[in-house]
């Protein structure tokens, strides 16, 4: 098998139909598409995720815990604590993991979450960090989202830009060659990027204006995201490529490194479906949250890209751009 995300038909033969007890308690398990698993309790709900983040760089303590508790928030749930699991080198410097939990942390407490438990361990089997967070929220049934209200011609909203994360660790690992093409200042402006990672509020108000389904996009990009959310809903979609999020930076970044920017890391993004995605973006611009009407679906099995007024096809997933570079 090949590095990244394991590929959807793996997925499908080898791990899932191998998965068959359920729980009375269990409502729904996570797969393609859906994150998170919701567990019920007398009307109350709890929403559990899971999520490795492999990529060695400065900003990974935060993207490790917005990843995971993203995925609550995109099942409507609210997160509230997570387990964190750090698997270590040999020869890993203690200064370095105190540094890396000061860190984990300090973007608990900006997300308003605890770390009630978790694993620390070094092993031969890994060569650089491994940060695992798990991340358990909380929901009332009625309010977590689901697909009942599926019709055939819906909009489809993103929230703030794709690629965030991706430009980041770009900028950290490919510095020396960026400043053969650009300023100190230009490169640093990257910097505030994971200000971006957390789709908490935007999923509060999508949830409140009652969505049909959020996906928050990370490895793979907003290609692999909108192609796992038709699997999980059934529909085909039609996307103006014209109308996603991107800043100059990532542009710029991955037209350096011959990168696609639609197939690259992007946390901090969320996808929603709705009746009226013009009310739901504006509602989201009115909070500050940069947010625009992408596409709509459609009752074929269709997954359309337009492009300069020509269209082509979504293929399936083919993993993150970043893994070349990295």
């Amino acid at each position: 098998m090949n590095r990244g995300k394991v590929k959807e038909a793996i997925l499908h033969r080898t791990i899932f139909k191998k998965i068959t007890y359920r729980n009375q308690e269990t409502v729904s398990s996570s797969g393609i598409g859906s994150d998170a698993a919701v567990l019920e309790n007398q009307g109350e709900v709890t929403v559990i995720s899971t999520n490795p983040v492999t990529y060695t760089f400065k900003g990974m303590e935060k993207l490790a815990i917005a990843s995971a508790i993203n995925n609550v928030v995109a099942k409507g749930g609210c997160p509230k604590s997570v387990l964190v699991s750090i698997l270590l080198p040999e020869r890993y410097k203690e200064t370095a993991l105190k540094k890396m939990m000061e860190s984990l942390n300090l973007f608990c407490r900006e997300y308003g979450i605890d770390i009630v438990g978790g694993h620390t361990e070094i092993t031969t089997a890994v060569n650089t960090p491994v940060i695992n967070v798990t991340a358990v929220g909380y929901a009332l049934r009625k309010n977590v989202v689901t697909k009942k209200r599926l019709d055939a011609d819906m909009d489809i909203v993103m929230t703030k830009y794709i690629g965030l994360p991706a430009t980041m660790i770009i900028q950290e690992v490919k510095r020396e060659k960026l400043r053969e093409k650009f300023s100190e200042n230009f490169i640093d402006r990257v910097n505030s990027f994971d200000n971006y990672y957390s789709i908490i509020e935007e999923g509060r108000l999508a949830a409140a204006q009652g969505v049909t389904c959020m996906h928050d996009v990370s490895r793979g990009g907003i290609f692999q995201a909108l192609w796992e959310m038709a699997e999980y809903l059934g529909f085909g979609f039609e996307v103006d490529v014209d109308r996603i999020l991107v800043k100059q930076e990532t542009i710029e970044f991955c037209e350096m490194f011959n990168l696609n920017p639609y197939e690259i890391l992007s946390t901090g993004v969320l996808l929603m479906v709705t009746e009226d995605g013009e009310q739901l973006a504006d509602t989201l611009l009115k909070a500050g949250i940069p947010a625009s009407v992408i596409g709509r679906t459609n009752g074929g099995n269709d997954r359309l890209i337009i492009r300069n007024d020509e269209r082509g096809f979504v293929t399936p997933p083919r993993g993150d751009e970043i893994d070349k570079i990295v």
